[in-house]
C-alpha cells in the first residue's frame, strides 16, 4: 500500500477513535468482568505480584526523586528566589497515587464492597450483567457528594500520567510490572525504569505546559520575568536538539516542537532518578544494590543503571509505525533514549565517553 493510503488509513482511524474490532464473546466477558471487579482484581494483582515489600520501595523512590528534584530546584543559578518558592511549593503540594488507591486492605474489605451484589450466576450473562449494572450505579450514588478523586482503574491498564488541573501524578498498578518494574531486582534496575517514570510525570508539572499551572492547578503565570526568560531559552535548547535528530529507520527528523513537553519531562526524568539512585541506595537500601549474574555482571552499577533506563524504550516498530508515531507528541523510543543520555554528565562519566563524541557532546540541554 502507498503513503497516500497508509495516511488515508490512519486519518480514518483517528476520526472514528479506534480501529473497528470484533469481539469474541470471550472478549466481551473478560471485559466486562474487569470493568465490574476492577477493585477485586487492582486488590488481588496488588496482593499477588506487587505486595507491601515492592510498595515500600516504590513510595522510597517517589519520595526520593522528589529530593532529588528539590535538589536541581534550590541549586541550580537559573531561577529568581522567588520562583524558586513557588516551584517547590507546587512539587509539595503535587498528590501521588502509586498503583490503586484502592482503600481495601484485607479479604474482609473486599468482601463487605461487594456484600449487596449477591450471588452471580455464570449461566446467564445478560442476568449477570443487568445485576452488577445495577450494583455498580448504586455504588456510584452512595459516593456522589464525595470529593475524592481516587478512581480505581483497570488492572490491565498500562499507564503513568500528571493531571495539571489536579496537580497529581498516577502511576497505574498495570505499570508495575517488568520491563518497568522487578520485583526484589537490584536498585540500578528498578530505580531508571519505574524510577525515570515516576520522574517523567513528575517533571511534567514544569514542562513548556504544567510550568503554566500553579500549586492548586489554576492557569497562571507564576514566573518572574527574568527566570522566565531563562526558561523559554532553555526550552529552545530542547527544540533545536530533538530537531536535528534523524530517526534511523525513515530518514525522518523529529518534529522539536509537537515533542517538547514530553522531551522536557524524558531529560528531567533521567537526571532526577540517577540522583535519587545515589541517595536511595547510599542512605536507604545499601545492601539491596546487588549485581546481575553472568555476563551482566561485568557492568558498574552505574553503568547497569543507564541500561536498564534505555530497555524501557527497547522497540522494534515498522516504517509504517515510525512514521505515524513522527507525528505523535512523544519522540520516537531510539530518541528518547539517545538524546537525554547525550545530556547526561552522569552517563558520559560512567561509560567513559570522550568529550566531543557522539554520546558526549560539547553543547547539552539542561533544565531539571
Amino acid at each position: 500500500m502507498n503513503d497516500f493510503g497508509n495516511k488515508a488509513i490512519f486519518n480514518f482511524e483517528d476520526d472514528e477513535g479506534s480501529k473497528f474490532d470484533i469481539k469474541t464473546l470471550k472478549e466481551i466477558c473478560v471485559e466486562d468482568t474487569e470493568n465490574f471487579f476492577r477493585v477485586a482484581m487492582n486488590y488481588w494483582y496488588m496482593k499477588t505480584f506487587v505486595g507491601k515489600e515492592s510498595m515500600h520501595d516504590l513510595k522510597g523512590f517517589l519520595k526520593t526523586i522528589k529530593s532529588a528534584l528539590t535538589l536541581t530546584i534550590n541549586t541550580n543559578k537559573w531561577m529568581q528566589e522567588k520562583t524558586k518558592q513557588a516551584a517547590q511549593l507546587k512539587l509539595n503540594k503535587m498528590l501521588n497515587y502509586i498503583a490503586s488507591p484502592s482503600e481495601i486492605k484485607d479479604d474482609n474489605q473486599l468482601d463487605d464492597y461487594y456484600k449487596y451484589t449477591g450471588t452471580i450466576s455464570n449461566e446467564n450473562y445478560a442476568y449477570a450483567f443487568k445485576k452488577m449494572s445495577k450494583w455498580i450505579k448504586h455504588d456510584e450514588l452512595t459516593k456522589l457528594r464525595e470529593t475524592s478523586d481516587k478512581e480505581v482503574a483497570l488492572p490491565s491498564e498500562v499507564n503513568a500520567f500528571y493531571s495539571h488541573y489536579d496537580n497529581k501524578i498516577q502511576i497505574l498498578i498495570g505499570f508495575l510490572s517488568p520491563p518497568n518494574f522487578y520485583a526484589g531486582a537490584p536498585l540500578a534496575v528498578n530505580v531508571p525504569a519505574i524510577g525515570s517514570t515516576i520522574g517523567h510525570e513528575i517533571t511534567h508539572g514544569f514542562d513548556n505546559k504544567g510550568s503554566k499551572f500553579d500549586s492548586t492547578g489554576i492557569k497562571h503565570n507564576w514566573w518572574d520575568k527574568r527566570t522566565q526568560k531563562q526558561y523559554e531559552s532553555k526550552v529552545k535548547c530542547f527544540v533545536d536538539q530533538y530537531s536535528k535528530y534523524v530517526e534511523p529507520k525513515t530518514g525522518k527528523t523529529v518534529n522539536g516542537n509537537i515533542t517538547i513537553g514530553e522531551n522536557i519531562a524524558d531529560n528531567g526524568a533521567i537526571h532526577q532518578a540517577f540522583t535519587a539512585y545515589k541517595i536511595y541506595a547510599a542512605l536507604k537500601h545499601p545492601e539491596k544494590d546487588l549485581k546481575l549474574p553472568g555476563e551482566m555482571s561485568r557492568f558498574t552499577k552505574d553503568q547497569l543503571f543507564f541500561i536498564a533506563y534505555a530497555n524501557t524504550f527497547c522497540s522494534d516498530h515498522s516504517i509504517r509505525w515510525i512514521n505515524y508515531a513522527l507525528t505523535d507528541v512523544h519522540a520516537p523510543d531510539d530518541s528518547r533514549v539517545i538524546v537525554p543520555l547525550q545530556n547526561s554528565q552522569e552517563f558520559a562519566k560512567a561509560f567513559n565517553c570522550k568529550k566531543g563524541s557522539r554520546m558526549n557532546p560539547e553543547e547539552k540541554c539542561v533544565l531539571w
